[in-house]
């Protein structure tokens, strides 16, 4: 059986694992991991050490978020979530989202060096401001994202993106300048994929 690792708090991990959940998938144990341990399993599949790592019955592996959602989308959900991205605009709204993620992650280690010492203003200051411009976009200009009657991976994205940041900066207010997506936000965040993966 192969095993996923990942952490709880991860974005990144999340992301994989709420498409276990999605396609519901038995055959892969999510095993939570702390990369900073250099455990072997780890280290043999990803010499990066770096989570998620989907590791096979043969320690090899394979990781990157999206290389293993993508992975997961065509051996178990039929390519459902990957083949809808039919023309750039689609590719430049999961690349955005992706982007989104990076400047919370961004902000969050920002915060860690806090606690050395050594925070930046200057890169709290633009990963805070890239975070709230980009969902003042989707409120503006992108909600189209959110129209999809089935579950896309931007969707998969802007729900991972959006969590994070109300699980690590409750005051970061986007909220208030983007009614329409916080809406949608209630809307389709206890869908049980999201629910069993929100971040702890």
């Amino acid at each position: 059986m192969a095993t996923l690792l990942y952490s709880n708090a991860s974005p990144y991990a999340r992301l994989p694992r709420i498409l276990l959940h999605h396609f519901d998938i038995t055959d892969i144990q999510a095993v939570i991991s702390n990369p900073f341990e250099n455990q072997d399993i780890l280290i043999c599949a990803n010499p990066l050490a770096k989570i998620p790592c989907l590791v096979f019955d043969d320690e090899t592996g394979i990781y990157d978020s999206e290389v293993i959602c993508r992975y997961l989308d065509a051996t178990y959900g039929g390519k459902q979530l990957f083949s809808q991205l039919s023309n750039w605009s689609q590719h430049t709204q999961v690349s955005m989202l992706k982007g989104l993620i990076d400047s919370t992650v961004g902000l969050r280690q920002e915060q860690m060096r806090e606690e050395e010492g050594v925070r930046s203003p200057f890169w709290t200051e633009r990963f805070e401001k890239a975070i709230l411009r980009t969902t003042l976009y989707i409120e503006k200009e992108a909600m189209v994202i959110t129209q999809s009657n089935s579950l896309t991976i931007q969707q998969i994205l802007l729900v991972t993106a959006l969590d994070y940041i109300e699980f690590r900066f409750p005051d970061l207010d986007w909220v208030s300048h983007c009614p329409k997506l916080d809406n949608w936000f209630k809307s389709i965040r206890n869908l049980a994929c999201f629910e069993q993966t929100r971040p702890c």
